[in-house]
């Protein structure tokens, strides 16, 4: 329930903003919106360790005094990082690139310790609590965001400020509701250093397996803004925006997946990974449905967007290949303590992606290239996983990524036909391959 209030939210705040905004205001805002994305890599890895260390855990065995003193150091680090990017950004002087960067700086010490509060709630199984700290900043955004359509407010300074606000407002919430973790008698401030670094170091190789993650799925993002003009940014980060509606929805499996199963004896992975896998294989293509009408709307309600429909198919292949990996390889990377593969495997994609996108930019001059390349990188980065994981597990899977490569490609084949043609056809396709998909579920579950 709340991880549909989030899509609600999502939904006015992905597609009401680029209506009342202008395309280039409307850039600027997703500047924003992509760096503010990455702030998670300031917390170190700490909230990474606490993620990994205390999944399955009981809230109230938890070693609150330890908690308390690196609580309390890892505040002290992200207010110092918070100030020295804000400065940084005034430093700049470019107008509303500038704001951008400011606001992404305050929002580093409020979002990264919340979401460190947030991940202790969902790891030992709080989602009742969990469920309503999450949504809350999501729902006052929202509002915020109707009132000033309404008012008529076109100002993207407005917007960045108003979505930092409803964060801090959001992170004293969940401060409050975690009050046991913050406030109180501590450990000395020697212990708790030590307890910090520790949950640094035991987390660091999966923050740096996320933001590798992170980068591949934005790297066409930050080579259009880097490399092009604010309107085709503004035309690609709406095709992204689009796409990513569909990750909410997932999320909200995702979130309750990796609790499961680090309660789970061993011997049972391997049936439970087929289960979810039968349930990837269903998102997946429903979210192939989703891009004919999508299109269609796009085109009716946003035409001075129109330039992205040329390359939204592309989006949609990589869309689908990060739903599997989100939902199952990440998940499954971690509960098995593969948290270093996952590492490498992200590593490796970043590299490929970051030198084929801008290599393609620069000689095509097209986003089309762009949104190839990381389509191209996604997929494959998922396959990958997902054999390798079977393997792991000991199940075989080649028939499968052999089925799942077809179909991503053939999407991308047919939805290039011009106009309706291509709309068809890939409808066509999309229908059948979620036909194939519904009824290979229930016949492994039989």
């Amino acid at each position: 329930m709340a991880q549909m209030i989030v899509l609600l939210s999502s939904v006015v705040k992905s597609l009401v903003v680029p209506k009342i905004l202008g395309v280039e205001d409307y850039g600027y805002w997703q500047i924003y919106v992509l760096y503010s994305g990455f702030v998670g890599v300031f917390a170190l890895g700490y909230s990474d360790g606490v993620y990994l260390r205390f999944g399955g855990k009981d809230y109230s065995k938890l070693p609150f005094k330890h908690l308390r003193a690196s609580s309390r150091i890892y505040a002290c680090s992200l207010a110092t990082i918070s100030v020295a990017i804000c400065i940084a950004s005034i430093a700049l002087e470019e107008g509303l690139r500038s704001s951008a960067l400011f606001f992404v700086g305050v929002d580093v010490a409020f979002v990264c310790f919340s979401g460190y509060l947030l991940y202790v709630l969902q790891v030992t199984d709080r989602f009742r609590e969990y469920s309503l700290l999450v949504v809350s900043d999501k729902v006052a955004m929202a509002v915020i965001i109707v009132v000033m359509v309404a008012l008529g407010v076109t100002d993207p300074r407005q917007y960045m400020f108003w979505d930092f606000a409803t964060k801090a407002l959001a992170c004293l919430l969940v401060v409050w509701r975690c009050r046991e973790i913050v406030f109180g008698p501590a450990a000395g401030i020697i212990e708790g250093a030590r307890y910090y670094v520790r949950l640094c170091k035991s987390g660091l190789s999966l923050l740096l397996a996320n933001f590798a993650g992170m980068f591949v799925v934005s790297a066409g993002r930050i080579a259009v803004e880097l490399f092009g003009d604010i309107t085709e940014y503004a035309n690609y980060s709406l095709g992204i925006t689009v796409t990513n509606l569909v990750l909410t929805l997932v999320n909200a499996v995702g979130l309750a997946i990796y609790p499961s199963l680090k309660r789970l004896p061993a011997g049972s992975l391997p049936s439970f990974f087929g289960r979810v896998d039968n349930a990837v294989g269903v998102v997946s293509a429903l979210a192939l449905v989703c891009y004919a009408p999508g299109s269609l709307f796009v085109a009716a309600v946003f035409p001075q967007y129109a330039g992205m429909l040329e390359y939204l198919p592309l989006l949609f292949v990589a869309v689908i290949a990060e739903v599997r990996m989100q939902l199952l390889c990440n998940t499954f990377f971690k509960a098995t303590g593969l948290a270093r593969l996952l590492l490498v495997v992200n590593l490796a994609s970043l590299a490929s992606v970051a030198i084929v996108a801008p290599l393609l930019y620069t000689i095509t001059g097209s986003v089309t290239a762009l949104a190839f390349a990381t389509a191209a990188v996604m997929t494959a980065r998922s396959l990958f996983s997902y054999r390798v994981l079977a393997k792991t597990l000991g199940l075989s899977v080649g028939c499968r990524v052999a089925a799942e490569a077809g179909v991503a490609m053939g999407f991308a084949i047919v939805s290039a036909a011009p106009g309706f043609i291509g709309l068809g056809a890939s409808f066509v396709l999309s229908i059948g391959n979620l036909a194939a998909r519904v009824f290979t579920a229930a016949r492994r579950e039989v």
